[in-house]
Parts: C-alpha cells; sequence; structure tokens
C-alpha cells in the first residue's frame, strides 16, 4: 500500500492500530510521501464521530502532550465544580496517562526508536543520534515516580493527598521541558 501511495492516493480504513502503525511506518521509510490521519470515535451512543487525531495508544509525545493540556482544563473544570471523589477519580486517570507518555517518551525520544515496544526492527542506524545525559535520566526518574503515586493504591494509613491541578500542570510542564530538550530523532 505505502509503493502504492507513490502512483495514487491511497486511502485506508481500518479498526487495527497496528495495521494503521505499520503502513506509518513503511510510508515513513519512502521519500516525499506524506501521510494524513483522521480518526472516527464513539462517544456515548454516537458512532462515526470524526476525530482529526489518533486514539491515545497510537499518539507520539508532542500530540500526547496536546492531548494531556487539554485534559488539565477539564481536570481543572473537575476541581472546581465536582466532588472530591470524582476529581480523585480524574486526577487518577490523568496521572496514568502522564505516566505513559514518560514511557513512551523513553521509547520516542530518549532511545531515538532505536528499539520500540512491539517494533519491527531495531534501528541501530539512529543509535548515533541518542545522546542520555544523568539530567535525562533524573528527570525521567522524578518524572515517573511522581506521576506513579497516584496511579496505585496507597495505604489509607499514609492519608495521601492528590496533587491539585496546579501540580498537575507543574507536572505537565515537567515533562514538555524533558520532551523539549530530548527531540525525536
Amino acid at each position: 500500500l505505502a509503493e502504492e501511495a507513490k502512483k495514487r492516493q491511497v486511502i485506508v480504513f481500518t479498526h487495527d492500530i497496528a495495521l494503521l502503525l505499520q503502513l506509518q511506518y513503511y510510508a515513513e521509510q519512502i521519500d516525499g510521501l506524506s501521510v494524513s490521519v483522521t480518526s472516527m470515535r464513539k462517544q456515548g451512543d454516537k458512532v462515526g464521530i470524526i476525530h482529526p487525531t489518533l486514539p491515545w495508544v497510537a499518539q507520539k509525545i508532542t500530540a500526547r502532550i496536546g492531548y494531556l493540556k487539554t485534559g488539565l482544563v477539564k481536570l481543572e473544570k473537575i476541581e472546581r465544580e465536582q466532588t472530591e471523589d470524582e476529581y480523585i477519580s480524574a486526577a487518577k486517570s490523568w496521572y496514568g496517562m502522564l505516566r505513559e507518555a514518560w514511557e513512551r517518551a523513553v521509547e520516542e525520544r530518549l532511545f531515538k526508536g532505536v528499539i520500540e515496544r512491539f517494533g519491527y526492527s531495531v534501528q541501530t542506524n539512529r543509535l548515533k543520534k541518542v545522546a542520555i545525559t544523568n539530567q535525562m535520566l533524573d528527570d525521567i526518574e522524578k518524572g515517573m515516580t511522581e506521576s506513579s503515586k497516584w496511579v496505585h493504591d496507597a495505604a489509607a494509613g499514609l492519608n495521601p493527598t492528590i496533587p491539585d491541578s496546579n501540580k498537575a500542570k507543574v507536572d505537565l510542564a515537567s515533562f514538555e521541558a524533558f520532551a523539549q530538550s530530548c527531540p525525536a530523532a
């Protein structure tokens, strides 16, 4: 399909994220070939809602940062307008996604895509682009630790206080700073 796209427009409809990512991978190997992705989602009982981005699981770091920023606005609203339990649930979900973003950043940014989970190969030609500093490792450890605290169940005796949206904003800014300091390959 990627080869065919060199000659004419190819449109693919699929439910298979793995196939989509594989097509994107092969398309990226062809100079001058551009890929545009639009997804259709279900919202409540409505199907076929057009969405300009990929689902979270398939998003790269830049898109995930945008998604988390949008989620932070929603989190702030929940904090202002809903119960503490509803805020805790939303904050745990948001922090879970921040943790997933840190994990993806290790693959995509730190290791420059040399090794990817379920990847097609080890991209040894990208090793020259890998530069790891102690600061980067410290940033990852701190970011993963901060976000992981709120994903796992804490002992009631510790009486944990979930971070407010201002702390979430700071944690997202730290992630974004890491992503900018460690660009993709």
